[in-house]
């Protein structure tokens, strides 16, 4: 880890056997930090490098990292098709969600925490009730990303092409429960 602006190494975070493949910071403690993994786990850092927490459980390389706006849930994307929900303090495996026929690559949170947004090389987006643990929508044609912005109530989802022209579809949906 890096200081800015003086661009002075802070801290080596080290634990993971193979490439990190996302970071995240915490929402609420500002000097945590968790990290995603090709060897298959996530891992929960303080900025000074020091292990707090390992997450194991999914069957391919991770693809993507989010917290949950409360700061006490992890969730991880996998090239197993699943995304996770994880008890940040006792590591503990709260909900394995199924749903997509293809890596799963991008993950968010909404701002109230009662939903998440997956999204994967299917090409289709999926809204889960975290209340509940179902999908509760899924929009075809999109890959790399999804994200909560803006109002509380919408999702904003975007699909970047992988042919050789590049193409951005651009989503904004409102959600009104």
């Amino acid at each position: 880890m890096w200081s800015m602006p003086n661009v002075k190494k802070v801290s080596t975070l080290k634990g993971h056997t193979q490439r990190a493949t996302d970071v995240a910071y915490s929402p609420v403690h500002k000097n945590h930090l968790a990290t995603a993994s090709a060897d298959r786990t996530a891992k929960y850092w303080n900025d000074q490098g020091a292990l707090l927490g390992t997450f194991k459980g999914h069957l391919e390389r991770l693809a993507r990292i989010a917290f949950h706006p409360s700061g006490k849930y992890l969730g991880t994307a996998s090239y197993d098709k699943t995304w996770r929900l994880w008890d940040v303090e006792t590591e503990e495996e709260l909900l394995l969600q199924e749903g997509h026929s293809r890596s799963v690559y991008g993950l968010d949170f909404h701002h109230d925490g009662s939903l998440a947004a997956s999204c994967g090389l299917d090409a289709l987006a999926r809204v889960w009730d975290l209340r509940t643990g179902r999908s509760v929508l899924a929009l075809e044609g999109h890959v790399k990303s999804v994200r909560y912005q803006g109002s509380p109530s919408s999702l904003l989802s975007i699909f970047l092409s992988v042919f050789p022209s590049i193409f951005v579809r651009l989503t904004i949906l409102e959600f009104h429960f």
